[in-house]
């Protein structure tokens, strides 16, 4: 095998101790950005290829775990790209005419030097996703960078529109509010994050269509599991009129959702922390919302998040899929806590990025059968997202029938 030499070697080194030291206890990213921090001979180029060699070696997942780290890390680049940098040019040049050709010849070619690689272990749970889903095609998902995406906020289409092209920015109009952003534009030097668009992935933006059609111009709703906040901004948007609650579990999370509503020019009724678990769930909720119950609430609960794992492809190398039992029970329980505050004839909108059906159908039957909700809609979110590669989510929309 070709030795590696100057920065290169450099680089691929960096990313061997990386990922050796890598101990799956926080998401990548974040690891890798605590040390690029404590090491600031690094410039961005470096950060970038040595980021890049690390993805790279989790897109494949375990299919090739039984070769050298080396040999992964060149596997990783050349299944997930189809321009050279200079890389494969030192260590398989050989391979540099592959590189162009599509996914399956590529796989193709790669097994028929590694004889023991396993695609199947790139996402080796398809026995468990949603029936919806090709999971070959899914699988081979992982291999490609998501896209990025936007959605215009209501009555900024024309400010955003001419700001990108006086700017020259790469961008495909996927609907009227929904773009996606090409290459590594800057967007928030053109525009007003979170006031003209919000960062907010294709799939994510269309459980909008789950949403139910509510005539009043005023009510409550109450985004029970907000996160960061994007949905929180979409329920504004969908209902401008409403009074918006919002609550998450984690205090930090909500001090950042705090900022991005502001952002937003949105004032929510209350924010609050609550954990839709603990035993005084049901007393911290009452002293936080109106008395008379919500006409929607919309619950994005804790999940796996394997529909995002080409985001966080890490967790296609560390996930247990064991964890799926403690998910189910956690979200059956957050349903049903959740269900006294809705008022008679309202609705519950249940939305994960899982792509597990014991996370999704199981657990609304399981609420269909045991609770007075009846369904209304339930499917997952992934047309167009092989070819937009977007995340995949589910949506099931519930109604307490008056």
């Amino acid at each position: 095998m070709t030795s590696l030499n100057g920065y290169f070697m450099s680089y691929q080194k960096t990313a061997s101790a990386l990922l050796a030291s890598y101990k799956y206890v926080e998401p990548f990213a974040a690891y890798l950005k605590k040390y690029f921090k404590q090491h600031h001979k690094f410039g961005s180029r470096d950060r970038k290829v040595i980021s890049d060699f690390c993805y790279g070696f989790f897109r494949i997942g375990k299919s090739a775990d039984q070769y050298s780290l080396e040999d992964q890390l060149q596997i990783g680049f050349f299944l997930t790209h189809s321009q050279d940098n200079g890389y494969l040019a030192l260590v398989q040049p050989s391979w540099i005419d592959e590189l162009t050709n599509s996914i399956d010849l590529k796989l193709n070619f790669i097994r028929s030097i590694y004889s023991s690689f396993d695609v199947t272990k790139i996402f080796p749970f398809s026995a468990q996703v949603d029936a919806a889903l090709d999971p070959d095609q899914f699988r081979k998902s992982h291999l490609i960078k998501p896209s990025f995406f936007i959605r215009i906020r209501p009555g900024r289409y024309d400010v955003v529109m001419n700001k990108l092209k006086e700017a020259n920015i790469d961008f495909k109009e996927i609907n009227p509010s929904c773009l996606l952003i090409n290459g590594h534009s800057n967007l928030e030097n053109l525009l007003e994050v979170n006031a003209d668009y919000v960062v907010q992935d294709f799939n994510s933006q269309k459980t909008q269509t789950f949403l139910p059609e509510l005539k009043d111009d005023s009510f409550p709703i109450w985004d029970a599991c907000a996160g960061g906040g994007g949905k929180s901004i979409l329920l504004h948007d969908t209902y401008k009129q409403s009074d918006l609650y919002v609550s998450d579990l984690r205090e930090t999370i909500l001090v950042d959702l705090k900022l991005r509503l502001k952002q937003a020019k949105i004032r929510a009724t209350n924010i609050f922390n609550v954990d839709l678990e603990s035993k005084d769930a049901n007393s911290l909720i009452i002293k936080s919302i109106p008395k008379k119950g919500f006409r929607l609430i919309l619950a994005d609960v804790p999940c796996s998040g394997s529909g995002t794992w080409g985001r966080n492809p890490e967790s296609l190398r560390y996930f247990d899929q064991h964890d799926l039992v403690v998910f189910h029970q956690k979200q059956v329980s957050i349903i049903k806590t959740l269900i006294p505050f809705l008022q008679k004839g309202g609705f519950l909108l249940y939305v994960t990025c899982s792509v597990f059906t014991i996370e999704n159908d199981e657990v609304i039957d399981i609420i269909v059968k045991d609770t007075p909700l009846k369904m209304v809609k339930r499917g997952i979110l992934t047309e167009n997202a092989s070819n937009l590669q977007g995340d995949t989510l589910y949506a099931a929309l519930l109604t307490l029938e008056a």
